[in-house]
């Protein structure tokens, strides 16, 4: 497979990665590296979270601008969600990282790291601006069309229906 650019790790993946068909001589050290902290190296076949680590690591080694990450944690199950946002997180506390735009519908996703924030309704922009000034009650029940509180927890933002 030919790379289509450093934005390939929006892209979704339809089949699992295989891991036992790539050349040796075609993984640098870092790519080995950051594959092997996506953990399943010589298993053969990643899960999805992993699957979306060894992707953001890939798009990371051509050293773009610009990572879209286009709904990263669909198909996850719970735990592998937040292994990755752990993930991710410690990603962007790191120096020297491209810019990262991070699309979800899911609020609980949107990590510490993410300082703005822009919410769309019906392809509209409803809010846009700082992270703690968006992620308020009266924004997400405008978006939800229900009542709810918001809970803060080690930075991110849990949307509670009541």
């Amino acid at each position: 497979n030919s790379s289509s650019g450093p934005l390939e790790a929006a892209r979704p993946l339809t089949s699992p990665i295989v891991t036992s068909g790539w050349p040796s001589r075609s993984r640098s050290p870092k790519s080995t590296s950051w594959i092997r902290s996506a953990g399943s190296l010589n298993e053969g076949v990643l899960s999805q979270g992993e699957q979306q680590k060894v992707l953001i690591a890939r798009a990371r080694m051509t050293k773009p601008y610009l990572i879209i990450l286009d709904e990263p944690c669909a198909g996850m199950d719970p735990g592998a969600r937040e292994n990755f946002l752990a993930t991710l997180q410690s990603v962007g506390k790191q120096k020297k990282i491209p810019s990262l735009i991070f699309v979800t519908h899911h609020v609980e996703e949107i990590l510490p790291l993410f300082r703005n924030t822009l919410v769309l309704k019906e392809g509209k922009v409803l809010h846009a601006g700082n992270t703690s000034d968006v992620l308020k009650r009266n924004v997400l029940e405008e978006l939800y069309g229900v009542s709810l509180a918001v809970m803060k927890r080690k930075g991110r933002y849990w949307p509670i229906v009541k």
